[in-house]
């Protein structure tokens, strides 16, 4: 009788530690479960916001033609997509202002179209500069407000051109 002691304690110690290990199982699916879940709530909010953020908006994409700091406007419209946000940089030769027709600044941004950036591949490396031009056809995308009335381009401050574009795609036609 006193071997089986031994053997019932060494067997009641053994379930003690299968039973704990059966739970603590269970606990730690439960801990991935949770944090499963908790992974997939994350991303599904995050690509939410990120598609959210992504909304095609209307901007309006002007085509410019620069000739000897001269500018014409050649066409304008009304586009839908991922209006380009480009920081608003003092260190360029033009700004450019949408403006209300009480002469509220909606939107301003600064560009030149003097610069041209080129970048040539040679074999492995690449190579390029700066080329200055004196006449250029580009494009510049300005937000498409309701209360926007017209274009200005300034030079150190000074207006060198302005143009009406509240009728742009017929969207905001008013009758003056």
């Amino acid at each position: 009788m006193s071997a089986n002691k031994p053997n019932l304690k060494l067997r009641k110690s053994l379930s003690l530690i299968l039973y704990s290990k059966k739970y603590s199982f269970l606990k730690i699916q439960k801990l991935n479960l949770i944090k499963l879940i908790s992974l997939i709530l994350f991303w599904l909010l995050f690509f939410i916001f990120i598609d959210a953020s992504i909304i095609e908006k209307e901007y309006i994409l002007l085509d410019v033609k620069y000739e000897n700091e001269k500018f014409i406007l050649l066409d304008k419209s009304l586009e839908k997509g991922n209006f380009p946000v480009i920081k608003h940089n003092l260190d360029k030769k033009y700004e450019i202002k949408l403006v209300s027709e009480d002469g509220i600044v909606l939107y301003k941004n600064s560009f030149d179209p003097s610069f041209l950036y080129s970048d040539n591949p040679i074999g492995d490396s690449l190579s390029g500069g700066v080329i200055i031009l004196n006449k250029a056809e580009f494009y510049i995308a300005i937000p498409s407000e309701k209360e926007g009335n017209k274009i200005e381009i300034l030079k150190n401050g000074e207006k060198i051109f302005e143009e009406e574009i509240y009728n742009v795609g017929a969207k905001y036609c008013r009758i003056k």
